[in-house]
């Protein structure tokens, strides 16, 4: 029998947090150890969320890192504080891995992170470190990492559907456009106006709009690091009015001689033997319906010869494989595990 590991998170109780602890108490190789809460300190986790009464019993404590390096061997880092940070040098000198569902470690140049976020980076000798937790591109190094950089949800899909068209040199890299659409959910559990039912009930928004969102620079990286070439792109989100899941429409000109068949064909190539990834022939299939809840990511394409633009469409839940799924399936590959074990 397989040893378990012990884990913990911190920030259970926003939406990352419980995401990743509804998978780790079903998961066979893991004990939960340690939760903490920033705004729930001193209450047990059943008396912010009752789903759990006599699945798991334990205290939501203040952070302390002699506590957590004595107690765990992984941490699931959910906070999106920027002092966040600090905490990561200190659990990796103490043999404690990390998954960081935050944006701190998931760009390479802290002076591009800087710009794009606003605010210093505290930790720039981790960056060389950090390994981008894109499982399906990125498995190997993922295997022996330290610390990931668990992927944001708006570039999980367009990296994974961009990539292998971009490496069969199948549409031009500088006319590419990502329309995309999130669940409230993406906004995080805190309360604000923009996020409050009267307003996003039987309403849609662009939000971010000029190129101004934070994952932009992240989409550019990660279709740059698996092609081989300098990409650039145009993104707008939307807020929809639905609770979770990310729907992309994703448009670019064709490469002359580019047809239907081998647009498809260059999907279904890099992902035949990724079971979380799938291709559908269909581009109408590709429904948030489909993926809610779910750890998949789906994939359609279509040329439209008329225009010659390469239509692509992805679709994945974005607090799973955009967050807790996309980490337990990180955590999985750091320890050995079976990839798909409790996902």
């Amino acid at each position: 029998m397989q040893k378990k590991i012990k884990a913990g998170i911190i920030g259970a109780t926003g939406l990352a947090g419980e995401g990743v602890l509804d998978i780790l108490i079903k998961h066979p190789n893991v004990e939960v150890t340690v939760l903490t809460s920033d705004s729930s300190t001193g209450k047990n986790i059943t008396d912010v969320f009752p789903k759990y009464k006599d699945i798991i019993d334990i205290p939501l404590v203040a952070i302390d890192l002699d506590t957590i390096s004595n107690q765990c061997e992984l941490i699931f880092l959910t906070k999106k504080d920027p002092a966040s940070m600090n905490l990561v040098k200190p659990l990796i000198d103490n043999n404690v891995k990390v998954i960081d569902l935050g944006g701190e470690f998931r760009l390479k140049d802290f002076k591009e992170y800087e710009s794009w976020y606003g605010h210093e980076h505290l930790a720039k000798d981790l960056l060389s470190q950090a390994s981008y937790g894109l499982s399906e591109l990125n498995r190997e190094e993922i295997k022996t990492a330290k610390l990931i950089a668990n992927p944001g949800c708006y570039p999980t899909g367009s990296i994974l559907g961009l990539t292998p068209l971009i490496k069969n040199n199948l549409i031009d890299l500088n006319t590419i456009t990502i329309i995309s659409y999130s669940g409230i959910s993406g906004a995080g559990r805190a309360p604000s106006n923009g996020n409050t039912f009267i307003n996003c009930n039987e309403n849609i928004k662009a939000y971010a709009v000029g190129g101004s969102h934070k994952h932009t620079p992240e989409i550019e990286q990660g279709l740059s690091m698996y092609s081989g070439q300098e990409v650039k792109v145009s993104f707008t989100p939307h807020l929809a009015p639905m609770e979770r899941g990310i729907f992309s429409s994703i448009s670019s000109n064709a490469i002359n001689g580019v047809t239907q068949e081998k647009l498809v064909e260059a999907l279904k190539s890099a992902y035949e033997n990724e079971h979380y990834v799938r291709v559908f022939d269909d581009p109408s299939q590709i429904q948030i319906s489909n993926v809610k809840n779910t750890n998949f990511c789906d994939l359609g394409v279509a040329l439209d010869s008329r225009t010659n633009r390469v239509l692509l469409f992805t679709a994945l839940d974005n607090l799973t494989k955009g967050a807790a799924s996309q980490a337990i399936q990180n955590m999985n590959l750091m320890f050995g595990f079976d990839e798909s074990t409790a996902i």
